[in-house]
């Protein structure tokens, strides 16, 4: 297992270490449970992932853990059961000042039209990047022209392509950097990067990317599709020891703006800034050809504006405060079903020695039910009030103790009479029950592990605001 890391001084720690794989199996005497209370449960250690695949494939039905399922095992998933279990307390701490973030844009050719990182023949011109730690932040430009003014900041100019790669490739390695940010990077300046490389120099090349020497991966992942908001399949790079945080990705999660993302935009909107002018020359291609130091300029402010955005908007610190709360790698943070799989798989694992069911792969029929929208009266009124239900969905998830161990059965009953309170609801003391709108029953004899976790967060974040005043 490769482990990359700060000391509590801030020294850097790169490397690997020894890991062996475990899951569990029907067996007294361990101090395990099932999350359904009705079996004992023991821990089995493995030697190598293959034993563990080899031990589950013979044996489906009787082994338990994260990322095992009936009769195999989720290679990637077991990274969070090293994590678990290296940090078993509750909060981690750590000093996002220790954590390097360098952020890029690429500018290329567009003889062929907009480039497509499939077919990467269009010519990565520059590369402008910035490295932010300790609070201070580093720029430097590489491109494949030598400016005329002497007087551009932080520029590097290169006899040709195949100088200019290679030179950005040993300044990331030399920088030493955790986390990787831009504007689209995901779907276009790493894939397009990596890709022509690949295609038109030395692969090897791509290793320098890696803190761990690794060649980085080509991998299918879905990805949100901003302006379709619908979740696509698209080829990315995964580069070993790198975490993704795309800054447009970040924006579309974190916050509800529903326009264009386009950076001159997002900047506009946020900082009342925009992207250097170039309109006199028409187009992109015509600038670079034209004014190379206006062009140069051009990259090197994209690169400022998504600083800005980083400093401003704090998505960035807040995708690695929640990566730590949950255990993760930092982009996962992106995803809210890998960050409560392992909220929930901590809390039990550790406090309730209870151990997850096995995952199953459900297609999906139908959409969810979202909230209810109470159909509105047009028209002028007088006296008019105005609620708002802090938080409204965790509320009602803690005041029902919803949760999958405490759901007890959906009885068959008309919503709009519970919302009217036309039906007698006094049976629900005795029992003890939480009845919700839509007919399910709760249990409140046992408090739920959802309820209890999403309370607990709900908790510290009215800590957090309290210490923001």
């Amino acid at each position: 297992m490769y482990l990359k890391g700060y000391r509590q001084d801030g020294t850097p720690l790169i490397g690997s270490v020894d890991f062996k794989p475990f899951m569990f199996m029907v067996g007294a005497g361990g101090g395990f449970t099932s999350f359904d209370g009705h079996k004992q449960l023991s821990k089995k250690v493995f030697d190598s992932y293959e034993n563990l695949s080899d031990y589950l494939m013979r044996n489906p039905g009787r082994c338990y853990g994260m990322g095992i399922q009936t009769d195999k095992v989720n290679k990637r998933e077991l990274l969070y059961t090293f994590l678990s279990e290296t940090f078993p307390q509750e909060i981690i701490e750590y000093n996002t000042n220790y954590i390097g973030i360098l952020n890029f844009d690429i500018e290329t050719t567009s003889e062929e039209g907009f480039p497509d990182y499939n077919n990467p023949i269009e010519e990565i011109l520059s590369i402008s990047c910035s490295v932010l730690r300790n609070g201070k932040r580093i720029y430097k430009t590489f491109g494949t022209k030598f400016c005329k003014d002497s007087e551009i900041e932080d520029y590097e100019g290169c006899d040709d392509e195949h100088e200019m790669l290679k030179k950005f490739c040993k300044f990331v390695r030399n920088s030493n950097v955790d986390v990787i940010t831009g504007w689209n990077i995901t779907k276009f300046d790493i894939p397009y990067l990596c890709s022509r490389i690949e295609e038109y120099y030395d692969s090897d090349w791509l290793k320098f990317l890696s803190p761990f020497n690794l060649q980085p991966k080509r991998v299918k992942k879905r990805v949100k599709n901003q302006k379709t908001k619908q979740m696509e399949e698209f080829d990315v790079y995964d580069i070993a020891g790198l975490s993704d945080l795309d800054m447009i990705r970040l924006y579309a999660k974190f916050d509800t703006y529903n326009g264009s993302l386009a950076l001159n935009n997002i900047a506009h909107r946020e900082l009342g800034e925009k992207k250097l002018d170039y309109s006199e020359y028409g187009s992109l291609h015509k600038l670079w050809k034209e004014n190379w130091d206006l062009f140069i300029k051009y990259n090197q402010k994209d690169v400022v504006l998504v600083d800005k955005l980083v400093d401003k908007l704090k998505y960035v610190e807040l995708a690695i405060t929640i990566a730590y709360l949950a255990k993760i790698k930092y982009e996962d943070s992106l995803s809210p079903v890998k960050t409560w799989d392992m909220l929930i798989y901590n809390y039990l694992y550790h406090q309730k020695k209870t151990i997850i069911p096995h995952k199953k792969e459900v297609e999906k029929t139908q959409q969810n039910r979202g909230g209810r929208v109470k159909d509105s009266k047009k028209g002028f009124s007088e006296y008019v009030v105005t609620t708002d239900a802090e938080s409204l969905y965790p509320s009602i998830m803690i005041s029902l103790n919803i949760s999958p161990e405490t759901f007890v059965k959906k009885i068959d009953i008309q919503e709009h009479k519970i919302l009217t309170m036309e039906y007698d609801t006094s049976w629900l003391k005795d029992a003890n029950y939480a009845l919700a709108s839509n007919g399910c029953l709760f249990d409140r004899n046992k408090e739920g592990v959802l309820s209890h976790i999403v309370s607990t967060i709900f908790q510290k974040r009215k800590d957090y605001k309290n210490l923001m005043k």
